[in-house]
């Protein structure tokens, strides 16, 4: 687990801590977006904010 940890978020040798930090809050927003996409959807919510999501996790 913590060889896929390094490989996502960036080795200590490579990277710097702020770096490492940085990564891992994108990957979290990205989770986060797809979330909301799904829920979006689930919901039943104007398209506005299905697509609001969409592009979100894109930009991320």
């Amino acid at each position: 687990m913590k060889r896929f940890f390094s490989y996502i978020v960036g080795n200590a040798e490579d990277f710097s801590l702020i770096h490492r930090i940085s990564n891992a809050v994108l990957i979290l927003s990205v989770l986060f977006g797809v979330q909301a996409t799904v829920g979006n959807m689930m919901l039943d919510l104007p398209d506005l904010s299905i697509y609001g999501s969409i592009f979100m996790g894109f930009v991320l």
